[in-house]
């Protein structure tokens, strides 16, 4: 067996351990002690990660720490075999060193497998033997609460008797026998070949029966099948029986659907030839009547289409006529109203409008020689401008005297030579006041500033004690008595300060003044440059400069432009009236005119000819709706003649088309008969003749066809009987080879099974022994005796009992009558015994968490009992447990050995968040060490 002794373990960054911890086992029993959450199962998880590369029902994705740094790993320093050695897994490494570190050499999942498992361990391809191995590995060294399924329940019991097989020594025997199993599982039945050869048999027993005695021999059956080929013209296709008479069918359906047209169509031919021969020579005089009708018909359309054609040039003048009326009334009583425009001309005219002409008027008026949307145009332009300049207007009324303000005012370099001379006064006083209080006191320096602020204000409160002196003046004579007590030098100096004091407040003022009409300069240059730039970007942007000569400075005046709009209104109602005078001549004859007439002559002619052309267009009226009114009756009279032609044609051509279709159907059927062979009696004698000679060929082929397809099911069934006795001898081959091959598999399993079960019983009692012994100890005062194996080759457990429980048997199954804390004892017992067969490290993940307490108690003691037993055994045990933890701890501390701990605590502390804390404590040892010949047990 491969002894694996894990010394330490350190985890880094995995799963709940954010930072490096190392956790030290002891050779005995070493319990990891936490908080749930806090990475007891961790360790666990890691060691078998570390060793297996994986955990049961925990993904991948989970393994590395979300708080941690770095990368994951986990290493261990062990004893395999007795040889010291250190294995180190990360996420993309796998090896092992020696303990100081040197002597790393890579490993494969499979070599370190095949390091920790026995080699008899795992039948079939590499990844299945990894998976066998990684899985007897992880069962044998752990100790899960999904464990306790596997180590008890007969569902479990083929995974647990692999594994005990494994431990007992003849797990290649299990192995061998599970694949004689597999290869009996899977071996192909012979029921299907039996059942072929069954049916086989049937059906040729039925041909046999049924199969027709050769009705052709193979010489006729040649001879006919040559008839075929020449008479159907097959020379092009495979000369083989079966495809000849495939196509010879073919050709013959088509043949006999040719013939049978062709009977139809003769015996049509023959029951209408009298008919035939009466519409044939009625056709030409039908045809010639019908030629003749459509030509009436076409010259009486033609005849019509005239007509009503005139009929609509009348309508339209009629038509035109009408509206001409209708416009001249209007205009009659809508004529042009010139009644103001009148009034202006007048007036600037001086004489009377009908001697006006209409150059005379162009040149009065001036503007009316442009377009009227031109004129509006210049309209809106100077219409812009009034409004502009009216805008202005405030501005240019006071512009002289702004301009003039504007010549006098301060300039910027005057502003900026009052600032120089307030900041040259501002220097002189500031030197003043620092030679003045260098040579004086406080008292004189506070009646300096104090007289300073009393000169500029009206005050009567002295601005430094706050008393009110009632009168300003009375303030000034307090003042100056106090300043009359000052020496001289600093009167003097004092003087000085006053005088520069008022010097300083006369610039200031003045600069004030300066800077203010400098301000006011900029203002009214900005609101004149306003109205400048507006008036100009005006005319510019209606393009007035020749009609309005503007300069910056220069005056506009208000009223010229409004007289300018004036006259462009004037123009365009004059153009307006032209307009409406021209549109009204249109309708009259303008011959008496004068070229050149004007637009009020105009006027005064359409006031006079309106009425006599009214007289005039009603006359026209009249006489042509007269003449629509004729052309219309002989319209109407040659729709009636044409009406009877029309009738006359259709009765013909009704005619025609039924003695066409006749002629065409039976040309038609004489055609598919005789191609183009003139329509004669004794031609239709002699195709007759020629059909019923066909109609006998056709049916001896027929004959030939059906002969030589019995010939051919003959031969097709012979060679079908002989096929099938092949395939029968080939069944009968086939089964015979599987009865063997299941017989000699049988024999092989029985021999193993019997093998397997003879090993059990000769090796099982080193298993049970210490394992019933184990579950004695934890239930020696409840009914179960102890367990036993039911079937020993499969490792299905009973408990037994002192006294029969039903028909004598005195074995329970175990799964089905213990609890959980009694499943858990069992799991526990076995696992405890396995792991003293195999020696090294174990781990129980919470392995009395179903246990009452005097189970407890009998579990500690016999944890004890195996420590002691065997210095190479430890145990890992984790628990939340304190009153466990301190009850193990009580049961080992009276233990002791020369260097060598039996018992050890180790405490975790913290979280995945925080980081975890590791304590580790080794009792005191309170008297000597219990040899194995003194042991007893303990309640």
């Amino acid at each position: 067996m491969n002894n694996l002794q894990i010394l330490s373990v350190t985890i880094k960054r995995f799963r709940g351990f954010p930072s490096s911890v190392t956790i030290p086992f002891t050779r005995g029993l070493t319990v990891i002690y936490a908080a749930n959450g806090t990475g007891k199962s961790t360790i666990c998880q890691a060691v078998e990660w570390l060793f297996t590369g994986g955990i049961a029902d925990i993904s991948s994705k989970a393994y590395s720490c979300l708080w941690g740094e770095g990368d994951m790993s986990v290493s261990a320093h062990c004893e395999l075999n007795g040889v010291p050695l250190c294995f180190h897994r990360t996420e993309k490494s796998l090896f092992t060193t020696n303990l100081d570190g040197s002597g790393k050499k890579s490993l494969t999942e499979t070599s370190l497998l095949q390091m920790i498992t026995p080699n008899e361990i795992g039948v079939g391809n590499t990844a299945s033997v990894n998976r066998t191995r990684r899985d007897w590995f992880r069962h044998s060294r752990w100790l899960y609460s999904n464990s306790l399924s596997m180590l008890v329940d007969d569902a479990e019991a083929e995974q647990r008797r692999q594994i005990f097989a494994n431990i007992l020594g003849y797990g290649h025997l299990a192995n061998q026998q599970k694949s004689v199993q597999d290869y009996l599982r899977y071996l192909p039945s012979i029921q299907s070949f039996q059942k072929q050869h069954d049916e086989i048999a049937l059906l040729k027993k039925d041909l046999l029966a049924h199969a027709a005695p050769p009705t052709v021999i193979k010489e006729n059956a040649d001879k006919k099948k040559q008839t075929l080929i020449t008479f159907l013209n097959l020379t092009e296709i495979p000369e083989d029986l079966k495809t000849i008479l495939a196509f010879s069918k073919e050709e013959m359906n088509k043949r006999h659907a040719v013939w049978n047209i062709r009977s139809q169509a003769l015996a049509d031919i023959i029951t209408r030839w009298d008919t035939a021969s009466s519409e044939f020579s009625k056709e030409p005089e039908t045809r010639q009547l019908n030629d003749k009708l459509l030509k009436s018909l076409k010259d009486a359309d033609i005849t019509l289409d005239n007509l009503r054609h005139k009929a609509a040039e009348y309508e339209a003048l009629v038509k035109n006529h009408q509206e001409n009326a209708s416009k001249i009334i209007t205009a009659q009583d809508n004529r042009p109203q010139n009644s103001p425009l009148s009034v202006y001309v007048q007036s600037i005219a001086g004489r009377p409008l009908l001697t006006l002409n209409q150059q005379e008027l162009r040149d009065l008026m001036p503007e009316s020689r442009y377009a009227r949307n031109t004129l509006h145009t210049l309209r809106k332009a100077i219409s812009d401008l009034v409004a502009t300049v009216s805008k202005h207007e405030f501005i240019l009324d006071h512009r002289k005297e702004w301009e003039a303000f504007i010549k006098e005012s301060p300039e910027k370099k005057d502003v900026s030579l009052y600032e120089m001379a307030v900041k040259d006064e501002e220097a002189r006083l500031k030197v003043l006041t620092e030679q003045f209080n260098e040579l004086s006191g406080l008292t004189e320096q506070l009646y300096s500033l104090g007289k300073a602020v009393v000169s500029q204000s009206s005050s009567s409160q002295c601005p430094l004690c706050r008393h009110d002196w009632k009168e300003h003046a009375e303030l000034e004579s307090q003042i100056a008595r106090v300043g009359a007590s000052l020496a001289p030098q600093l009167k003097v100096m004092d003087d000085a300060l006053v005088l520069c004091r008022s010097a300083l407040d006369d610039k200031k003022k003045a600069h004030a003044k300066c800077l203010e009409d400098f301000k006011q300069r900029l203002f009214w240059q900005k609101q004149i440059a306003t109205a400048d730039s507006d008036i100009t970007t005006c005319i510019d942007k209606h393009a007035l400069h020749e009609k309005i000569a503007y300069t910056p400075g220069v005056e506009i005046k208000t009223n010229y432009l409004l007289e300018e709009i004036t006259h462009i209104d004037q123009a365009i109602a004059l153009l307006r009236l032209d307009d409406e005078v021209n549109r009204v001549l249109s309708l009259l004859s303008s011959d008496s005119l004068p070229e050149n007439a004007g637009t009020f002559q105009k006027v005064d002619y359409i006031e006079k000819a309106l009425p006599e052309r009214i007289v005039i267009e009603q006359e026209l009226i009249a006489q042509n709706i007269k003449l629509l009114n004729d052309t219309n009756k002989q319209l109407e009279d040659h729709k009636i003649v044409r009406e009877n032609i029309a009738i006359r044609l259709r009765k013909v051509e009704q005619t025609l088309s039924s003695i066409t279709l006749f002629t065409q159907e039976f040309r038609r059927k004489w055609e598919l008969l005789l191609d183009n062979k003139p329509v004669q009696k004794d031609m239709l004698l002699k195709y007759q003749h020629q059909h019923e000679e066909e109609e006998k060929k056709l049916s001896q082929i027929h004959q030939y066809i059906n002969e030589l397809e019995a010939y051919l099911e003959t031969e097709e069934v012979s060679k079908q009987i002989i096929s099938l006795q092949n395939r029968e001898a080939e069944l009968a081959r086939i089964i015979e080879i599987g009865k063997q091959r299941k017989t000699i598999a049988e024999n092989a399993l029985t021999e193993l099974t019997r093998d397997i079960e003879l090993r059990t019983s000769q090796t099982i009692e080193s298993l049970m022994l210490p394992a019933s012994e184990l579950f004695s100890r934890m239930h020696a005062n409840e009914v179960y005796k102890g367990f036993d194996v039911a079937d020993r080759g499969h490792f299905n457990w009973r408990a037994t009992t002192e006294t029969p429980i039903d028909d004598e048997d005195k074995e329970l199954v175990a799964e089905h009558y213990f609890s959980q804390g009694q499943r858990q004892d069992l799991a526990l017992s076995l696992f405890l015994s396995r792991a003293k067969s195999l020696g090294g490290t174990f781990f129980m993940d919470e392995p009395v968490a179903h246990l009452d307490d005097l189970n407890r108690v009998a579990m500690a003691d016999i944890f004890r009992m195996m420590c002691l037993a065997d210095r190479g055994l430890s145990l890992v045990l984790t628990t939340a447990s304190d009153p466990l933890r301190r009850h193990l701890r009580q049961k080992f501390s009276s233990l002791s050995h020369p260097g060598h701990p039996l018992f050890s605590v180790v405490m975790l502390k913290g979280s995945p968040l925080d980081g975890i804390d590791i304590q580790t404590s080794i009792p005191q040892v309170s008297r000597p060490l219990y040899t194995p010949s003194n042991l007893r047990r303990t309640d």
